[in-house]
């Protein structure tokens, strides 16, 4: 049964006690320990599955940060009499799409080349960002205003016709779309989540060894080899 299966997974995301799945096993409401064991066990396994396809791919964004846990049941020893918060580390992996390939990644010696922190660049002329204006040429517009200023125009009357005075929602159907220009298509983000990590990544150690454990997850080593 599809709504016991959840009902199962569930309770053991809410670590559950065991007389409680116990019993809401036997009403028929959830499945069994044993069957949430096997499905958390088979969803691990697809999970790690299609990280390691993802990671050989060599095209994923990784996000990372860190929670706490307070354990609040936790029995205070000497080394630790008062410490019953336990710093940990999350992680998702996320495809990249819009058709990016590995050759449209290797523009890190590009980079460096006009880097600031490039010693070869030290004492050279910046770039204005006013050149940036000039980026995608445009043609003259009918009105006689320049792109960003078709865009304001835009802007003004879209707002106006939306949520100004109600006489001018009838000129909301004649607004039209704005100029594309170098548009990147709208695609759904796709997320694969990592294993949570035993790993407080406060630190420049912590932040490596996450890292590291994240690349491991993907099935690639820091060297860029994959792990078979």
């Amino acid at each position: 049964n599809a709504l016991q299966s959840i009902i199962g997974i569930y309770l053991h995301s809410c670590n559950a006690p065991k007389s409680i799945v116990k019993l809401l096993a036997r009403i028929g409401v959830s499945i069994s320990r044993t069957a949430i064991d096997d499905a958390v066990s088979s969803l691990s396994k697809e999970s790690a599955i299609k990280m390691r396809k993802l990671g050989r791919t060599l095209l994923t964004m990784i996000a990372y940060d860190n929670f706490d846990i307070k354990l609040k049941q936790l029995v205070p020893t000497i080394d630790k009499p008062h410490d019953s918060l336990l710093h940990m580390t999350s992680g998702t992996f996320i495809p990249l799409d819009h058709d990016v390939s590995l050759t449209d990644m290797q523009c890190s010696d590009q980079i460096w080349e006009h880097s600031p922190y490039n010693p070869v660049n030290v004492g050279k002329t910046e770039v204005e960002w006013k050149r940036l204006l000039t980026l995608h040429p445009q043609s003259d517009h009918p009105s006689g205003l320049d792109r960003r200023e078709c865009f304001n125009a835009w802007l003004f009357k879209r707002d106006l016709f939306l949520y100004g005075p109600e006489y001018f929602r009838k000129f909301a159907m004649k607004l039209g779309d704005l100029e594309e220009i170098d548009s990147i298509p709208l695609t759904k983000s796709r997320q694969i989540p990592a294993e949570a990590m035993d790993i407080n990544q406060s630190s420049v150690q912590g932040n490596v060894e996450a890292l590291r454990t994240l690349f491991k997850q993907l099935g690639v080593v820091l060297q860029g080899h994959y792990i078979r």
